[in-house]
């Protein structure tokens, strides 16, 4: 019989796999192979089919990657697959740390192994088909590779605080929770661009010159406090062309594709970083941070909360009911599996 946490859990599930279909239906429908009005003369009508063409394959293998996961998620959940693993590491008789670490990775890989076919097909079927790829088997591995060693490590030690606190630190344990976690996703967009992205790309400062001087002088017409300007090796994976800025504060920093160097103009280049720095004018980035706050909160408050009653599969708690494994695996899985997101 199912309880209240597993009705609420179950109907998130459905109802964020349900959105994301709605949108990708109405994405799909919308798609078409006549170039619109306002570009006609400015995009050319066989390069637009092209590009609507991949855009519905792209979103038809996200659909279906997406109710893959979901059907697989559910299936072993209600398999009592939670309940199973979960007798399975505290069978080795480890510290309640070090087994509530293990758990969680082990769903952390099996989940990664089961939908690396996704990653494999995206690279190099879909982005070969359209011409994007340069990805080579060696670079995809190894950005694999580095990315699950961060999830292992960074994940590892946020996993590691959060269940001390659910041990030791009471009423206000969630409380605690959120706030580090919150912390982490601050501190991670300051710390990125200089210690994390550079494990996965090559970042070159732009030599002085026109381009960097027309970037220097439209971001303090817009008053965009601008420290570095790089050119990333985006080329070593793919042909696509963009531009990004990361960072906050003064300490934002402005990357070009070397692909979009390569191939554009200097006002052509301009423009492209005019569409990044909006964002950063109208705050578009930071608009995501308070759902985001409020998941983690709640995530956070129903983990310590359901911590203290019967798991789903009425296995008894752990260690003094330090977390339930099911419930708290979905939060902390989801998170692991966020920071395991090498560039494509």
């Amino acid at each position: 019989m199912m309880n209240t946490f597993t009705i609420i859990i179950l109907a998130g599930l459905l109802l964020d796999y349900a959105l994301d279909l709605t949108a990708g239906i109405l994405n799909l429908k919308a798609s078409g192979q006549k170039v619109p009005p306002l570009l006609e003369g400015i995009y050319p009508p066989q390069e637009y089919s092209r590009s609507q063409q991949y855009l519905r394959t792209h979103t038809s293998l996200g659909l279906f990657r997406g109710g893959f996961t979901l059907v697989l998620l559910v299936a072993f959940w209600f398999a009592g697959g939670f309940n199973w693993l979960d007798n399975i590491v505290r069978g080795w008789q480890l510290p309640p740390l070090v087994t509530g670490l293990l758990y969680l990775d082990i769903l952390f890989l099996a989940y990664g192994i089961l939908t690396l076919p996704f990653g494999v097909y995206d690279t190099f079927v879909v982005e070969q088909r359209f011409g994007f790829n340069r990805t080579t088997p060696l670079v995809f591995i190894a950005d694999r590779l580095k990315g699950l060693v961060l999830a292992l490590v960074l994940g590892g030690l946020l996993l590691a605080g959060i269940m001390v606190l659910f041990q030791f630190g009471g009423t206000y344990a969630w409380l605690l929770g959120w706030a580090g976690v919150t912390a982490v996703m601050i501190f991670g967009q300051w710390v990125a661009p200089a210690w994390i992205m550079p494990l996965f790309n090559k970042f070159t400062p732009m030599q002085s010159g026109e381009l960097k001087d027309a970037i220097q002088g439209f971001a303090r017409t817009v008053d965009f406090p601008l420290k570095n300007v790089y050119v990333m090796d985006g080329s070593r994976r793919s042909t696509r062309s963009n531009a990004f800025f990361t960072g906050f504060g003064r300490n934002k920093r402005i990357a070009l594709f070397d692909t979009l160097v390569e191939k554009f103009t200097v006002p052509e280049i301009v423009s492209v970083l005019a569409h990044e720095i909006g964002h950063y004018q109208k705050s578009t980035s930071l608009k995501g941070w308070p759902q985001a706050f409020c998941m983690r909160a709640c995530s956070c408050s129903c983990s310590h909360g359901y911590s203290t009653i019967e798991g789903f599969t009425k296995h008894s708690a752990w260690n003094n009911r330090l977390f339930t494994q099911d419930w708290f695996s979905f939060s902390c899985w989801q998170y692991r599996l966020s920071l395991w997101s090498p560039p494509g």
